[in-house]
């Protein structure tokens, strides 16, 4: 049977964690799929959102600080995964350092890839035994598009923002033609 002191305990506890649980635990438990975009979202709103309130315990505070401690800085992967959910990629509500971040990680990892993939071009086409004449002397003809896919897919008038109930996978597959090398990194 718990004491007098441990009901109020668990009362300043619940208390505490009501408004996580009211917002971002609701809300991601009623996701098809639960993504680390949405988690870290939810995290970020829980931050911009919080303000320490004198009237609560210390160890409420540190509940939120550990909260944001652990979430403070993010791994690449999460920024990515954030920015390549069709449904988040406007980082609405992130700090604008972190946005910046993001948005350099993405074109460091889409450039990779795109590179990657036309040395691979360059490399089909040097082994092609069925080359033209002027193309042996010429060299290979790289059409490289001036509007690449990343501001592309960036670009809310574009390619707008999913909806909140749209399926990320499924999203990158039916795209996947419209932003090849984007598919790659997603």
């Amino acid at each position: 049977m718990l004491s007098d002191i441990e009901w109020k305990l668990l009362d300043k506890l619940i208390e505490t964690l009501t408004p996580i649980e009211k917002s971002a635990t609701q809300f991601l438990g009623g996701q098809k799929y639960c993504t680390l975009s949405l988690i870290f979202s939810s995290i970020q709103i829980l931050k911009y959102d919080y303000t320490p309130d004198p009237n609560i315990s210390v160890n409420s505070d540190g509940i939120y600080d550990a909260l944001f401690e652990y979430w403070n800085i993010s791994p690449n992967s999460t920024l990515l995964a954030s920015l390549l959910d069709p449904k988040s990629k406007t980082i609405y509500g992130w700090f604008n350092e972190l946005q910046k971040l993001a948005k350099l990680l993405l074109n460091t990892e889409y450039k990779e890839y795109k590179d990657n993939d036309i040395f691979i071009q360059i490399y089909l086409l040097f082994q092609s035994r069925s080359q033209s004449f002027s193309s042996r002397i010429f060299g290979p003809q790289i059409h490289l598009s001036t509007d690449n896919e990343l501001t592309q897919y960036l670009d809310n008038f574009c390619t707008s923002q999913a909806s909140p109930d749209t399926d990320i996978f499924k999203w990158w597959i039916d795209n996947r033609e419209k932003f090849p090398t984007l598919f790659k990194v997603a």
